[in-house]
This record gives C-alpha cells, structure tokens and sequence, in this order.
C-alpha cells in the first residue's frame, strides 16, 4: 500500500540533498599556506597534481622531452626525480575516471605530443614511458597552455591570457565553447595556466599584479579574491595549477612550488528554484498529514 507519509519524508530529504550539493564556495580573504614542494633546477616546472590512488603529488618540468619529473609524498617530501621523462611536460592531471596521471604537452594544440597517460610503476613513481590518449588537442588557446582536467564533464579548461577560457573536448581535442571571465580585471594573472576545482566547480586563476587568487563560477561571473602570502616570488607564467584543495603556486627562484587553501566549505547551502519547490510541497504534504491524523484521533 503506498504511504503517503512516507513519500512526503522521502520529498522532504531529497529536496534538502539537492540543497547541499548546490551549495555555493566560499573564498578566504586571505589563503592559509598548507605546505611547500621542493622543485628541480634546470628546466622551467609546470604543473601539479595529486594522485589519491598512490597519495602522492606529480609534476615535472618544462622545456623539452629531457626534462625532469618529480613526485611528492602527501606532505610534500621529495620521493622521486626522473630525467628524462621523455614529454615536454604542460598540464598535469589526475583522471579518477581512468585512474590514469595525465598530461598535456607542448605542441598538443597543432599534434606534437598530444595528451598521454604516464607509466608508473609500483610504488607509484614515473617509469618514463607514456601512452598516446588524443595526439591533436585543436581547441587549446596555444602550444604553451597548461589545461585544467574537469572529470564531471570530461573536458580541458585552457587559457592563455586571462580573457577567455576554452573548453576543449577530452575526447578529441576539438573546441566545444568558452567561457567570458567577468566582474574582476584578469590583467597581471599568470599566462597560460588555469586551475579548476571538481568539488566546488569553480575556475581559478592566480593574478600575480596583485597577489591574488581569483575565483569565478562555470559561467564565468567574478566570485571572491583571496590574497596569498607565501615565501617568495611567484612565477608570471605557467607553473600554477590547483589540484586535491590547494592552489600551488610555482617560485621562480627555487623552481618549488608553495601550496595554499583559498576555499572552504560553505556554511549554508543556497537552494535552486526546483529544490525549493520540492522542499516546501514535502514540509507542506507533511504538515497536512499530521493534522488529518490529529482530527482522527478527536473525533
């Protein structure tokens, strides 16, 4: 027999799930500094990612197919240093869908490197082999840019000098569409990188003119800025990425990178129209439940 009560509950916490998972970020005014990882001298480093599989962080350095690759334990300690690693590193990604460590390369955009997944061995350390994903990625701004993976929509996020953002098929590499950064001046922020948050679903970039962080939201409207601190000097290009809850930010002058909170859970979560209809249409179902069972009892 179908139980109205029942339903109406089920409504009722349905609609208060979908309430969570819409829930805008809230942006630090000021980044807390979480830890650094100590880079490699002789090539210019790129990216970071964080691997949950091994727990372990990867990059590697820029510059030509010689360059060095590193790995990192989950406080930043230095596990492995791997020349040559055999792709001119970019972009450096972890694909849960895959369980691969990606990477995009330069000269993705016109067929030279392509995106490749990398050989680890064992204990979760560069082999210095890889194997071709997708050899021309058409939709990136460029040859130099280090694209941001989005695992939920399976696409690249790419930019090049801050004032729009592609988004490019994981697939195949062609252009789907962009995005129109809006509400901050993007003017002084690294050239040719991006990050991207999968939690939180929100665009970062870091513009060093200021020292900030820039948050914007997937249809590109200006979020929050948190102001970094930090230990040094803060590369003007590439070598920026945000991976695992951290913006890392690379240092010119050691080639490591300092990595910093700049987003924290929301305390109340913001409500879409359609959860908002459920939501109440389940409280008022249940409030006239309870009153049809209160005038049974008194009759």
């Amino acid at each position: 027999m179908f139980n109205l009560r029942s339903a109406l509950v089920a409504g009722v916490v349905f609609g208060l799930s979908a309430v969570q998972a819409h829930a805008a970020p809230v942006v630090l005014n000021t980044a807390n500094y979480a830890f650094s990882l100590q880079g490699d001298s002789g090539c210019y480093q790129m990216a970071v990612a964080y691997n949950p599989g091994t727990k372990q962080y990867y990059g590697g350095g820029g510059g030509g197919p010689g360059c060095n690759g590193t790995v990192w334990d989950a406080k930043g300690n230095k596990l492995q240093s791997r020349s040559p690693i055999n792709i001119d590193i970019r972009g450096v990604n972890y694909n849960p869908n895959t369980g691969a460590l990606e990477v995009t390369s330069y000269g993705s955009s016109y067929g030279y490197g392509g995106m490749v997944a990398m050989g680890l061995d064992s204990k979760g350390l560069y082999t210095g082999s890889n194997t071709v994903l997708v050899q021309t990625l058409a939709g990136l701004n460029s040859d130099q840019v280090v694209a941001a993976y989005d695992s939920k929509r399976d696409v690249l996020y790419s930019q090049e000098y801050g004032s729009a953002v592609n988004i490019v098929s994981h697939t195949n590499g062609d252009l789907l569409g962009t995005i129109a950064l809006t509400g901050a001046n993007t003017s002084g922020s690294v050239v040719e990188s991006i990050g991207y948050d999968v939690l939180n679903d929100v665009l970062i970039e870091y513009k060093y003119a200021t020292n900030q962080a820039l948050v914007f939201g997937m249809d590109g409207v200006f979020l929050g800025a948190s102001s970094i601190g930090g230990n040094g000097y803060y590369d003007s290009n590439y070598a920026m990425a945000y991976s695992n809850g951290y913006l890392f930010l690379g240092k010119g002058s050691t080639g490591g990178y300092d990595a910093f909170q700049i987003l924290q859970a929301p305390a109340a979560a913001v409500p879409e129209p359609a959860s908002l209809a459920l939501l109440g249409f389940g409280l008022a179902g249940l409030v006239a439940s309870r009153r049809r069972a209160a005038r049974r009892k008194h009759a």
